[in-house]
């Protein structure tokens, strides 16, 4: 053991970038061979380094060069890298954005190691560790799940009956719903005659409806991700057919249909033409 020796050599500003000579002398009695261990500093006295990135960068953006002296070295990924999210130039160290491309949603940070070997002194490698935040960018508008495309509601449905409930999905922001209504094929204008509710999605009805005159609405619901500054929005729209419904006996509309009323129209009962097949055909009084 009084043979083992430990030295240490430390660089200093003056002797960076020069050649280290190590000589000795004096190996143990008996000896006649001995092993030299050496730690190198590759990376100029980087041991550690940061960068934020923004999840939009651009497959193939160089994001990091090592702080290398010289050539004649190999450069690899060690650790840390093990969905392939970033490539390394072998000769030169620098890291860029492989063609998986980066995605917050998927991995928020990464903790690489970067190593590097020389190809000609098996002793002279080192590593340094490269900590990469990655950006939240909007880059996510609303997806809405699957909708029937066409719903019926009965033309005598009480208003703020619940009619309809979407949902919208979105990694960047929170959801938020409002309505585009419109008439399809109206005979008339009419006012909205359904709200949504904004936070559950669910929509509801406002007002009083008539198959004969209305048959149909398109209602467009639009969904805002409200993320700041720039909030995506995205749209679905659903048809609602306005369905018939016969007056009940003892009430009378000149349809057949409602909205009905305890008033006859004509003289008599016995006036009235048979109730039509079709609502969409007005019932008239005999002459």
């Amino acid at each position: 053991e009084d043979a083992i020796k430990h030295i240490t050599i430390q660089s200093t500003a003056e002797t960076i970038g020069r050649d280290v000579v190590v000589a000795i002398k004096g190996v143990g009695r008996g000896q006649n061979s001995f092993t030299l261990d050496a730690w190198t500093d590759i990376f100029n006295g980087v041991s550690a380094a940061s960068r934020t990135l923004s999840e939009t960068l651009p497959v193939g953006t160089p994001v990091y060069t090592p702080p290398v002296s010289e050539g004649g070295f190999v450069y690899t990924i060690t650790a840390g890298n093990e969905d392939g999210d970033f490539v390394i130039d072998g000769q030169t160290g620098v890291v860029s954005v492989s063609s998986n491309g980066l995605d917050y949603e998927r991995t928020t940070a990464y903790s690489l190691r970067i190593s590097g070997q020389s190809l000609s002194l098996a002793c002279m490698n080192g590593f340094l560790d490269l900590r990469i935040d990655v950006r939240d960018v909007n880059d996510n508008p609303p997806r809405f799940a699957q909708l029937p495309p066409v719903i019926f509601v009965a033309e005598n449905t009480s208003i703020n009956t619940a009619v309809l409930t979407v949902l919208a999905t979105d990694p960047d922001g929170t959801i938020s719903y409002a309505l585009l209504e419109g008439p399809l094929r109206a005979r008339r204008s009419t006012a909205s005659h359904f709200r949504i509710d904004a936070s559950s999605g669910i929509v509801y009805t406002q007002d009083n409806f008539d198959s004969e005159t209305q048959p149909f609405y398109n209602v467009t619901i639009i969904a805002s991700d409200n993320a700041v500054p720039n909030p995506l929005t995205a749209s679905v729209s659903v048809m609602v057919s306005i369905s018939a419904v016969p007056c009940a006996r003892g009430t009378f509309s000149t349809t057949g249909t409602h909205p009905c009323s305890t008033t006859e129209a004509c003289a008599f009962p016995a006036e009235y033409e048979s109730i039509p097949a079709t609502a969409s055909m007005d019932r008239v009084c005999l002459g």
